[in-house]
């Protein structure tokens, strides 16, 4: 058994993934991680990632949409204080990347529809752009918002339950590889990027003396 855990988060025109990139995203000074939604195993918990008992999850499968995204932010929590240390699990696997390997699109909305056979509103997540928390609580939105999030973390385990046994275990492995490489970044050689502006810059300069 597995349990699917799916977080939200703030975003904006003006602070989402597209634009900033995981890293810079979580660490905006705006992202706000105000809700995780985790269902199975007898656990159905939505509200904010303090009020969880995360020892429940320790040495468990855990399953998101977009684990990538999902596993970051965890582990950003974790460095910030909101969730303990030391929470160990057992695996954190992807249905965006199962989705996709069984030839659906990789969106939850595109990969429920293919495979499950169900719609998947996004409305509640696209009223909260460029909304806080607290305007959701102004607006009388919380249990709307949390009822999304459900809906969302009980489709992903669907999709785990039903498709996973069809995703060879050197496929899972290659997706967590690829997982990880997206988190540590790409290593650059900082001294060539250098002498290599330098370079250019010469180059630029001596194009400049040459235009009549």
């Amino acid at each position: 058994m597995a349990i699917a855990v799916d977080f939200e988060t703030f975003y904006s025109k003006d602070i989402d993934i597209k634009g900033h990139g995981l890293w810079h995203y979580v660490s905006d000074p705006k992202f706000d991680a105000y809700l995780v939604a985790i269902v199975g195993e007898g656990i159905r918990f939505a509200g904010h990632p303090s009020e969880f008992d995360w020892r429940l999850l320790q040495g468990k499968d855990l399953v998101s949409h977009n684990a990538g995204f999902d596993g970051f932010v965890f582990v950003h929590l974790v460095q910030a204080g909101v969730i303990p240390p030391n929470i160990n699990f057992k695996s954190w696997n992807c249905t965006a990347n199962l989705a996709c390997f069984c030839g659906a699109q990789r969106s939850l909305k595109d990969a429920a529809h293919a495979l499950l056979g169900i719609d998947v509103s996004k409305d509640e997540r696209k009223w909260m752009r460029g909304k806080t928390w607290s305007d959701a609580v102004a607006a009388g939105k919380v249990e709307d918002i949390k009822a999304y999030a459900l809906r969302d973390a009980e489709v992903c385990l669907a999709l785990w339950e039903k498709y996973s046994d069809r995703w060879p275990a050197h496929e899972r492995e290659l997706a967590r590889l690829t997982m990880l490489c997206g988190w540590k970044g790409v290593r650059i050689d900082m001294a060539q990027v250098e002498d290599s502006i330098a370079s250019l810059q010469r180059v630029m300069f001596d194009a400049a003396a040459k235009i009549p």
